[in-house]
């Protein structure tokens, strides 16, 4: 996942450093991560890899570094897949009415 995280940020961030010498855990923005760059990264994220990042994570310590981000596509990934929560019952739950982003 990072190499490919890697390779988006080569191809749209438009660092100063190419990602490959970056760490995992180096600070993006320190390395000339922009606003405009952010968002280029965010789509691409999710078009990669299957994704809607929600907006709680539309912050910028989620995209501060590899790390971050992989951490974030890993959640986002598990959701979609009902890793750690019943998917199917929150689905039932949301049709039938019962539910709201209020409840959880």
């Amino acid at each position: 996942m990072k190499t490919v995280l890697r390779r988006i940020l080569s191809e749209w961030a438009r660092l100063d450093v190419p990602p490959d010498m970056l760490a995992d855990d180096a600070d993006l923005y320190a390395a000339g991560l922009s606003a405009i760059g952010t968002v280029q990264l965010m789509l691409s994220i999710e078009d990669e890899f299957d994704v809607e990042i929600p907006n709680r994570m539309l912050r910028r310590d989620v995209f501060s570094s590899i790390d971050s981000l992989a951490a974030a596509v890993t959640e986002l990934q598990g959701a979609r897949t009902g890793s750690g929560i019943n998917a199917s019952l929150i689905q039932a739950a949301a049709s039938a009415g019962a539910y709201s982003p209020d409840t959880l």
